[in-house]
């Protein structure tokens, strides 16, 4: 299917993350897209603490030059039990030391499931939801309050692998092995569930001379993106660093750029060297033996991306002028 270009798309996005290095870059991102109107932010524990997240998403929205769109602090831990962050990836302060001025905006003192339910509420229109983070506070959400489902037209999932392994751990990509539960539940009952998993994250990179571009750019957005993805590249000693999450938000916002096929698809929960794999099931119908469990969710997992015209659209966006609130 050819591509079609959709300079001006008509959008309205909640984004759930847990801001370190490369939601930073998505929160930059997302803010330089016309046509893109973040409802709200909401923040769970994952690359860094909670607080931390918090902190992290309040100044790059500063940097970002965004309006004062609502931040709320979600759940500070997984759903059944602790697991490790990646401050080992993203730095101690989950920016990989970065250090951003103070800034005068707070969150809503609100929890971000309630947020999220308020927000999805009184939409007028569907809602693409983008969550970059573990899934915790999706899940708390669909599971309190289901009837917000019917607000969401997509889920944009940063998180699982269909069919690389995982990073981790051998089997169990970061999202979905700090809260396994979560990610069941959303792959379960979220609607309309696309899966941005290793198999596109790990191949997306940004050229060392685009990366430069951004550094040596007058906005402030554009900088602190190049300065951003420059430490992810050092931290993964690689010359063109990937883009990381940031890929997952594009794709909502232009789905015809993904090669995707729905799947029957769920998470690990109980296994010894699996728990928080996704498995997918990528065999057809009439191949299955009797005895197959088809109650999984049809997921739609992303394998291929034109990276090309993805790599165009995050330049257009971090480079655009902001207008200064």
């Amino acid at each position: 299917m050819p591509i079609q270009d959709q300079e001006h798309p008509d959008l309205d996005v909640i984004i759930d993350c847990d801001t370190g290095t490369d939601d930073a870059v998505e929160l930059l991102t997302a803010f330089g897209i016309p046509g893109v109107r973040v409802l709200a932010v909401t923040c769970v524990d994952g690359n860094v603490g909670v607080d931390a997240v918090v902190r992290n998403t309040l100044g790059v929205l500063d940097a970002a030059d965004a309006p004062d769109v609502p931040v709320a602090r979600g759940c500070p831990v997984p759903l059944a039990q602790p697991t490790p962050d990646a401050s080992w990836v993203h730095g101690d302060n989950g920016l990989g030391g970065i250090a951003l001025p103070e800034t005068s905006r707070a969150a809503v003192p609100l929890h971000a499931v309630e947020l999220l339910r308020t927000t999805l509420t009184a939409a007028d229109r569907p809602v693409t939801v983008v969550a970059t983070g573990p899934l915790t506070n999706l899940a708390v959400l669909f599971t309190c309050y289901p009837e917000v489902k019917e607000k969401i037209e997509r889920i944009v999932v940063m998180g699982g692998s269909a069919a690389v392994g995982g990073n981790s751990d051998a089997t169990a990509e970061f999202n979905f092995f700090h809260d396994p539960e979560a990610a069941e539940i959303v792959l379960r009952t979220g609607p309309n569930v696309w899966l941005y998993g290793l198999d596109v994250f790990n191949s997306v990179t940004v050229p060392a001379e685009q990366v430069r571009k951004l550094v040596e750019h007058t906005e402030p957005a554009a900088r602190l993106a190049g300065n951003l993805l420059t430490g992810m590249g050092k931290t993964w000693n690689r010359v063109d660093p990937v883009l990381g999450d940031t890929g997952a938000f594009l794709v909502a916002v232009w789905p015809e750029l993904a090669q995707v096929s729905a799947h029957r698809t769920t998470v690990e929960l109980h296994g010894a060297y699996t728990r928080g794999m996704s498995v997918v099931d990528r065999r057809a119908d009439e191949d299955l033996p009797p005895y197959t469990d088809t109650s999984w969710s049809a997921v739609t997992v992303v394998w291929s991306l034109d990276e090309d015209a993805l790599r165009g659209r995050l330049m257009d966006a971090l480079l655009r002028p902001r207008a200064r609130r």
